[in-house]
């Protein structure tokens, strides 16, 4: 399958709050170049593409753990102000139902 990079780029730079230079940093690859695969002037080699895939697939599970965890505290906020108040109804983290 065929990836767009100037998206994969694009979604690591406005979801995951990484910009060029850290993107760059992080690949090992000079942040004009990373700048120019974003603008899609050029494309990246099959090593950068390499690079940046590992980095996507890394990003992508940080903030999966990320939302686990803030999930987890929530889970865990919630269910003490359901023992002390009964009051509304929440669901778990599996399925996204919290809500009081």
């Amino acid at each position: 399958m065929k990836r767009n990079y100037t998206r994969v780029i694009d979604e690591m730079r406005t979801t995951h709050g990484l910009n060029l230079v850290a993107i760059g940093q992080r690949i090992g690859i000079d942040p004009r170049t990373v700048g120019k695969w974003a603008q899609g002037k050029h494309k990246p080699n099959k090593e950068s593409r390499k690079r940046l895939n590992q980095l996507y697939r890394e990003v992508k599970q940080d903030m999966t753990t990320q939302q686990k965890d803030l999930c987890d505290f929530f889970w865990e906020l919630l269910s003490q102000r359901r023992t002390t108040q009964q009051k509304g109804s929440f669901g778990s983290c599996n399925n996204s139902t919290i809500w009081i």
